[in-house]
């Protein structure tokens, strides 16, 4: 973990937050919207300070190529065909996550 996993989520953080932050003022794509009202609702429920940074690049960098480039934006589009087409089983939501990083209501 320390000579891998911690050092590349510090160069992934390091890159991906010098894109731009993509706001619904800024985009025009109805589905970039989606992602950004997406993304807040999950910063309402995630709360780890040692992956927030993670996330929070991780996000900047999805919305942005959705936005502008239409090669990773097709891509992802189709991922989200397939999981509909699929028989995608979705996580059992019994009560919400005891570990105090997730707080999403039941």
């Amino acid at each position: 973990m320390e000579y891998v996993k911690v050092p590349l989520m510090k160069r992934i953080i390091s890159i991906c937050m010098r894109y731009p932050e993509a706001t619904k003022e800024n985009t025009t794509r109805h589905n970039t919207h989606i992602l950004i009202d997406i993304k807040d609702k999950f910063f309402e429920y995630e709360y780890n300070p040692g992956r927030d940074l993670l996330f929070k690049a991780a996000w900047k960098m999805l919305i942005a190529e959705y936005e502008h480039d239409p090669y990773y934006r097709h891509r992802f589009d189709w991922f989200i065909e397939k999981i509909k087409e699929s028989d995608w089983e979705p996580r059992i939501k019994t009560r919400p996550s005891r570990d105090g990083l997730w707080n999403e209501p039941l």
